[in-house]
């Protein structure tokens, strides 16, 4: 059903029903909650909700996501990464852009309110609120309230409509995007400016003990409480954890502000305290990065859909300038022109207040058009925009005493690291004409429910979530959710395979040390919280880059595989297009991402994945396939080293790519030694044929190199543990003119004696995975001739179920001697 069908058939059930406002309303004119902080402590409430179908919240839910990922990416596309620029562009003041780089994040928030206008044929957008400071949070609290009328309980439970608890929403943006987990209960500071605080306070110290249910360990302060010593930033003598922001940007710019703000910006620079969220939001959020969206010049820089998305939503937004622009129907004009012959079309705005202010409606009764020329000359040049006027659709409500009346609403939808967080409308009742639709002009609150698909036996709440965005049916698989939080679930199975893919049924998994890294520590590479700025991927993900499986569909353009190949796939995908892939070095491609880290992978019962980067596996077995991948990426650190009886060659760290590599070399002749910390992992290097194996934790891996090898050193090292003290070790056992490689990730910077590298010639370079096309053909042609490297490598075989007691956490305590296969 959609917004229209329901709204008229609860409509028609009312009227049978004969309840009348009074009692639809509930409890909600008496609640202290939702009522704390609306003027005079008394809100102004809807009777009713407003009422969304699947389809169209799965359609808005993706266009504010598009949305979000087109304005983060404007600093980039636009300005060259010069944020200051972006910044000033969108109509930040110089203050406003020095505090913005005072108080940056790394990725912009996914918190953010959109404030929407149904016209009949979608939502328009009329502000985007972004950050910690929007409102809106308390819609559980009115759905709640007013389920509890039987005529309405009755309907949606008909219906299946719910609502989304964006309270708890947010206590899980807060947590995601500063890296804590619920488990942590960090002590978060929720910090007002000192000028507001007090009128703000009841409403603060409301919603931290709402926090504090939910896990958060929350106290209301304000900026002059927190001091900053001792390497922390601290209240009343506690160390803060997360300071959340509701503070704006116009106050971090007043006299004397600097004062409060450059000690605690300086902490968060220095890691000392996460800020949820930065200030750069409000460059994000100003109507003048809407207007960069909008503008005709700028169309070029996004794919036709998402230039489809944003068109639906974005009404029609120039910055107030004299030059020509470009109406919706491709007719040139001058802009100033245009605006003073068609007043009743459009809005003046400024870029950065919000709630209504500022704004000038140019219909309005009582605007002359002197008026309006005069306000539209002044805006010139400043931060001001004009916007494509908006016809709301009136939405019916039963009012108090009996009847009906038409309201004029806002819709605000709030969306989180999870996508669609909840929402509310406010609405003005006929009688205020077309004022701005703000509680300050008498707006009344009311909730939203929205349709669901049907419940899934044993879904997970996720799956339900997840559903929104078209996957019609689910599958068991491992899902990363956070810092040791994976859990194996039901999920949303992958859509038919697009052009270029093919679907497999997974029959094969590995579980790789940058999936228990991401497990144990992460996430470091997976984008639970932003967009990935080529996958495009964020939210929780499916793990898992190793894998091997049955094909059982084609895309569109497939002609290389058929359903019922076995195949193995590489785990990285290139563009195909820049620089670095022309010249076949598709594993530093410019837009390079990986399967089960930057989108969904293999630890499940099906996946898709590009059909270029697969290979067929012929007549091998899955559970000798299964090593393909990791060999692969084995083969290219070891690519040029050739037999020869006077070489030594030594890999530090046995892990799966180390004692693979040990293996290629032995499986050519070479003779290797093998270094670890770890005795189940020089078991396995023996495995795999190191011709001699040192224990680091017991000896000085670096001087026995010298002695086994007369004083010299190693001809070449490859350092594959990505730990300090294996590339101490590296740079130490390499002799004069050897050759030095880096393979393993070192996730923090490491010292690096380059006075001896440069004098003793050594040669210094790195190895990235895998190039498809050289090292998984010839990975494959490996375990033809030489099967026994899987058996050696692999330590034991698990079923999905046991993936994290037999896999992760076995691995993550050491105890694994070698590659832990997934059985599906």
């Amino acid at each position: 059903m959609d917004r229209v069908t329901l709204t008229e058939t609860y409509l028609a059930e009312l009227e049978a029903a004969g309840t009348p406002a009074e009692e639809l309303l509930a409890g909600l004119p008496h609640n202290k909650i939702v009522n704390s902080g609306k003027p005079s402590g008394l809100g102004r409430w809807l009777a009713r909700p407003v009422f969304l179908g699947d389809a169209e919240l799965t359609r808005l839910t993706a266009d504010l996501d598009n949305l979000l990922t087109a304005l983060e990416s404007l600093p980039r596309k636009l300005f060259g990464g010069d944020f200051a620029a972006f910044a000033r562009a969108v109509g930040l003041t110089e203050p406003q852009v020095a505090a913005v780089m005072q108080n940056r994040g790394e990725r912009l928030t996914r918190q953010s309110r959109a404030d929407l206008v149904c016209d009949g044929t979608g939502f328009k957008l009329l502000e985007f609120n972004i950050g910690s400071a929007i409102g809106g949070m308390d819609n559980v609290d009115v759905c709640r309230e007013l389920l509890t009328v039987p005529v309405l309980a009755r309907f949606a439970e008909r219906y299946g409509l719910t609502f989304v608890d964006s309270l708890r929403g947010q206590v899980h943006n807060i947590l995601t995007e500063t890296g804590f987990s619920a488990g942590d209960h960090p002590v978060v500071a929720l910090t007002e400016w000192p000028s507001a605080f007090p009128d703000e306070l009841p409403y603060l110290t409301q919603l931290c003990g709402r926090w504090r249910e939910l896990g958060l360990d929350a106290v209301p302060c304000h900026l002059g409480q927190l001091e900053v010593r001792d390497g922390r930033v601290r209240l009343a003598g506690r160390p803060v954890d997360i300071i959340v922001r509701t503070f704006l940007i116009r106050d971090v710019v007043g006299p004397d502000a600097s004062r409060l703000t450059t000690a605690v910006f300086e902490a968060a620079r220095r890691g000392e305290v996460k800020i949820f969220t930065p200030l750069d939001t409000a460059a994000y959020a100003s109507k003048g990065a809407l207007s960069l969206l909008s503008e005709e010049s700028n169309r070029h820089l996004f794919t036709p859909e998402v230039v489809a998305s944003l068109d639906r939503i974005l009404p029609w937004t120039r910055r107030v300038r004299r030059e020509e622009v470009t109406l919706e129907n491709g007719d040139r004009v001058d802009l100033v022109e245009y605006a003073l012959s068609h007043a009743e079309d459009l809005v003046l705005k400024p870029t950065s207040l919000f709630g209504g202010k500022g704004v000038v409606l140019g219909w309005a009764d009582d605007l002359t058009p002197e008026a309006w020329r005069a306000l539209l000359l002044a805006a010139l040049d400043s931060p001001h925009v004009l916007q494509r006027r908006v016809r709301h659709v009136l939405e019916t409500v039963p009012i108090p005493g009996g009847g009906v009346d038409r309201f004029r609403p806002v819709w605000g939808i709030a969306t989180g690291v999870d996508g669609f967080m909840g929402g509310s409308v406010r609405a003005l009742p006929s009688a205020a004409g077309d004022a701005v639709v703000s509680l300050a002009n008498g707006a009344h609150i009311g909730a939203l429910l929205h349709e669901t698909p049907a419940p899934l036996a044993g879904a997970a709440p996720e799956v339900s979530r997840r559903r929104l965005w078209g996957s019609a049916t689910v599958m068991k698989a491992a899902v990363f959710h956070g810092r040791g939080d994976v859990r194996v679930q039901e999920w949303p199975a992958p859509p038919a395979p697009g052009p270029g893919e093919i679907q497999l049924a997974v029959v094969r998994a590995g579980i790789c040390g940058t999936d228990v890294e991401e497990f144990t520590s992460g996430p470091h590479l997976i984008p639970l919280t932003r967009p990935h700025f080529a996958s495009g991927h964020h939210g929780p993900l499916v793990i898992g880059h190793e894998m091997v499986g049955e094909v059982v569909a084609t895309g569109p353009g497939v002609d290389t595989f058929a359903p019922g190949d076995m195949v193995v796939p590489g785990s990285g995908v290139s563009c195909g297009d820049c620089r670095w892939c022309v010249r076949g070095r598709t594993n530093i491609c410019g837009r390079y991402y990986t399967l089960g880290l930057h989108v969904d992978g293999g630890l499940a019962e099906r996946v898709n994945v590009p059909a270029r980067i697969s290979r067929s596996v012929g007549d091998l077995d899955p559970d000798v396939a299964i090593m393909a991948q990791p060999l692969a990426v084995a083969l290219r650190a070891v690519r040029d080293i050739t037999p020869d009886p006077d070489q030594t060659v030594v890999v530090i760290g046995l892990g799966s790519i180390g004692s693979l590599a040990v293996a290629a070399c032995a499986a050519r002749g070479v003779r290797t030694v093998g270094v670890d910390v770890s005795a189940a992992r020089l078991e396995t290097g023996r495995r795999a044929g190191a011709g001699l194996l040192i224990d680091a934790s017991h000896e000085d891996a670096s001087a026995v190199i010298r002695a086994v090898t007369g004083g010299h050193g190693a001809d070449v090292v490859i350092e594959a543990s990505g730990a300090p003290a294996g590339l101490a070790t590296a740079v130490n056992a390499v002799c004069r003119g050897g050759h030095l490689r880096l393979v393993g990730l070192h996730r923090d910077p490491s010292p690096l004696d380059l006075t001896r590298l440069v004098l003793e010639e050594v040669m210094l370079d790195t190895s990235k995975v895998h190039i498809c096309d050289q090292d998984l053909p010839e990975a494959l042609a490996l375990l033809t001739d030489h099967p026994e490297i899987a058996t050696t490598a692999l330590d034991e075989v698990v079923t999905l179920d046991r993936l994290i007691p037999d896999g992760l956490e076995r691995i993550a305590r050491g105890d694994a001697t070698g590659k832990v296969v997934v059985r599906l």
